[in-house]
């Protein structure tokens, strides 16, 4: 079965393999600016290295390489001239780069690149064309870890092509993260500078308005400390609302210290060596002075003595509480995490404080600010609101106007170093590589998969075959010894019943001198005259087995008389080529003498009865008592007197025979699934009082039989028809 799985294994991996692909890779490098990495132009410049992660932003940059856009523009870029390539590529490095530094550049245009023969690059094998990857870092002491630079590798069967693409995909990878960065950047421009426009606009038409109220109302100015309070309205108000959110998050930084300090204890339990351990060491200490204290009592006294007993008794405790001890122990130590709260509980609860103060401060200032308003309220209402409008527009206008100054100054400096810039371009490809693995690595991996499998599906077949294919399986199961067994032979089945006759040499009927030894050990340890074979089922081989055991018992000087008990279907008379008119069904009826229902044989001292004329109640006569009469009659004429009959299952012919038989052996067939009829015809034999001395088994494989295997190997180098035998019984198995 193993070399089946290995064989079609090997066989589905040459068939259905694909071939490896060839390819050649040609790699160019871009490196994204300081100001790319700490998130663009649109983050403020304090606060881009807490806002964006760098990883984050790698990732990101990689995976706009792979988009459609940046292959769209590569393919663009190939379609055009030298000339044209070469003016673009200016464009991006600038005017100052010499033409040896620029990347090799195709002599016509590139409309079509092809990937494998006849089949041209398409948008969608793009994935496959294209890895992008950051570099690894080779710094000792940063092993392991990525730098910025991003490394773009075209990877295709067209070597040529190759570098080409790779310098062309870099190229269009900058373009593309430029055009999309200025276009962030413009949208965010132009919606500060809209802002600013509206606010002042805003602001505008409220100082109009102002000029126009003061001219209606003969209002000539306000007085310098309410217009001061009025402009500063606006801003402590702002001051108040980020106090009170900064109290907030104070406060919540206290909650959240005191509640990880509940969770953790100021001293906790530690786990170090039992060398640490003040009882392990205390108890190692008076654990050496006890091995010296035995040692002394040994020079005086023998080990048996008491004191010596004692000593080695305290030395067994010490041991046993030594190592009750375990190899750690849990030694109290300060919390380091506990004493980390405590640090940020103390600067918690100082920035709470230092809010609660700034809010108390920003308040006071506004409600002096507030109540100078208030005076200029009571006396002209619509003016104090006209100017604290403009007040909160003038705040707004300054703060749009520093944040669009702000883009414009970030703008200009991102087109000089907030861009990726080429790092270096592919001049060659190298390769050529395989990509995935060789039809060699497939056969070997394909090998070793299937071995194993077929050893797991081995081992776990056997463990659930459950057939009766040794001597232990069936003595197992019946709890019986094994008497013998007989190998699976391939030839008539007549030729068969009489191989102890026929092929004297052969290892088919050495099996059953082998079994004819044991029934003799077992007659001399428990004598008896008569044995009878039963089966549980049909086709168990019980007539080969009693014929061939009468032969080999016959061939050994004993007297056998062999009859055929098996009324309903008879086959002795045919094995041994003798008439059927009379036999055992006329003795028991009264219808013959004994003398002419016994026939001599080939064999000599071999008597064999047939079974006569089938009767209609052969249970019956096999149970009468002329049956005990005619067995004891036949005792006291020869050795051993042997019965073959029915199925004890499908018939009751052989309980009822086993009431007048001494001795039963039972015969099954290996390398078959064990079933309860056995076990019920054992059963049935005992409730019959049967003496079932043992098993006889059939059909085994010769490499189960030891002395199959053995006996073939001593003559096989005899040419004679029983060595031929002993080849078919070897190759039927």
């Amino acid at each position: 079965m193993i070399i089946g799985i290995v064989a079609v294994t090997l066989l589905v991996v040459i068939i259905a393999a694909p071939k490896p692909r060839i390819v050649y890779e040609a790699s160019a490098y871009v490196s994204p600016s300081m100001q790319v990495m700490q998130g663009g132009i649109t983050t403020a410049s304090t606060q881009r290295s807490s806002v964006r992660d760098r990883t984050v932003i790698l990732s990101n940059l990689i995976i706009l390489a792979q988009q459609g856009e940046v292959y769209d523009k590569a393919r663009s870029f190939l379609e055009k001239n030298a000339e044209e390539q070469k003016k673009q590529l200016r464009t991006l490095v600038g005017p100052d780069v010499p033409d040896s530094e620029l990347p090799p550049r195709t002599g016509r245009p590139m409309t079509t690149i092809m990937i494998e023969p006849g089949r041209p690059l398409r948008h969608q094998d793009w994935s496959k064309v294209l890895e992008v990857t950051p570099v690894k870092n080779e710094t000792v002491g940063e092993k392991g870890t990525t730098t910025d630079i991003i490394r773009l590798t075209i990877k295709m069967p067209n070597g040529h092509d190759s570098p080409y693409l790779a310098n062309a995909v870099a190229l269009a990878f900058a373009e593309t993260y430029q055009e999309k960065s200025r276009a962030d950047t413009r949208t965010y421009e132009h919606f500060l500078k809209t802002s600013k426009q509206e606010a002042k606009a805003k602001l505008d038409q409220l100082r109009v308005d102002i000029a126009d109220y003061k001219d209606k109302n003969d209002v000539v100015s306000v007085d310098a400390e309410t217009a001061t309070a009025i402009s500063s309205i606006a801003g402590l108000r702002a001051a108040k609302t980020e106090a009170e959110a900064t109290l907030k998050e104070a406060q919540a930084a206290v909650v959240d210290v005191d509640l990880q300090m509940g969770i953790q204890p100021l001293v906790r339990d530690q786990t170090v060596p039992a060398k640490m351990n003040p009882r392990a060491i205390k108890l190692d200490e008076q654990l050496m002075q006890a091995e010296v204290d035995l040692r002394m009592i040994s020079q005086r006294y023998k080990p048996k003595h008491e004191l010596y007993k004692a000593a080695e008794a305290r030395i067994n405790i010490l041991k046993d509480r030594l190592e009750q001890e375990g190899p750690d122990y849990q030694a109290p130590t300060m919390n380091e995490v506990h004493q980390a709260l405590l640090r940020r509980q103390s600067d918690a609860q100082y920035n709470l404080a230092t809010a609660q103060a700034r809010v108390q401060s920003v308040e006071e200032s506004l409600a002096e600010a507030e109540s100078r308003v208030k005076k200029l309220s009571d006396s002209q209402p619509q003016l104090a609101e006209m100017m604290t409008e403009y007040a909160q527009a003038e705040a707004t206008y300054k703060m749009l106007s520093e944040k669009h100054d702000q883009a414009l100054i970030a703008e200009k400096e991102f087109t000089r170093t907030g861009s990726i810039v080429p790092y270096g371009w592919a001049h060659y490809s190298q390769g050529p590589f395989q990509q995935g693995p060789s039809r060699k690595s497939l056969l070997v991996y394909g090998f070793v998969l299937s071995l194993a499998v077929g050893i797991v599906a081995a081992v776990w077949l056997d463990s659930i075959d459950n057939r009766m294919r040794k001597a232990s399986d069936v003595e197992g199961m019946l709890g019986v010894p094994v008497l013998g067994m007989t190998p699976q032979l391939s030839t008539r089945e007549g030729m068969l019943a009489r191989v102890t006759h026929l092929y004297p040499a052969s290892p088919m009927a050495e099996s059953y001198r082998m079994l004819r030894t044991n029934i003799l050990f077992a007659m001399r340890d428990n004598p008896f005259q008569t044995l009878m074979v039963a089966s549980g089922r049909p086709e168990q081989g019980a007539t080969t087995t009693i014929c061939n055991l009468a032969i080999a018992l016959a061939q050994a000087g004993k007297r056998i008389i062999l009859i055929d008990a098996d009324m309903r279907k008879p086959s002795l008379h045919t094995v041994f080529d003798l008439p059927d008119n009379v036999g055992l069904s006329a003795v028991l009826q009264g219808n013959c003498d004994l003398t002419k229902a016994l026939h001599e044989t080939e064999t000599e001292n071999l008597f064999v009865m047939p079974a006569g004329p089938k009767p209609t109640n052969s249970s019956e006569l096999l149970g009468s008592e002329r049956m005990r009469e005619l067995v004891e009659s036949l005792k006291e004429h020869c050795d051993l007197v042997l019965f073959d009959t029915p199925s004890a299952i499908v018939f009751s012919d052989g309980p009822m025979l086993a009431n007048w038989i001494d001795s039963a052996l039972m015969v099954v067939s290996a390398n078959q699934v064990p079933r309860e009829t056995e076990i019920q015809a054992r059963d049935l034999l005992k409730k019959a009082q049967a003496n079932i001395i043992g098993v006889a088994v059939n059909r085994m494989s010769p490499d189960n039989v030891d002395s199959i295997h053995f006996y073939s190997r001593y003559y096989a180098d005899f040419g004679t028809s029983d060595a031929r035998l002993t080849d078919q019984s070897s190759g039927s198995a």
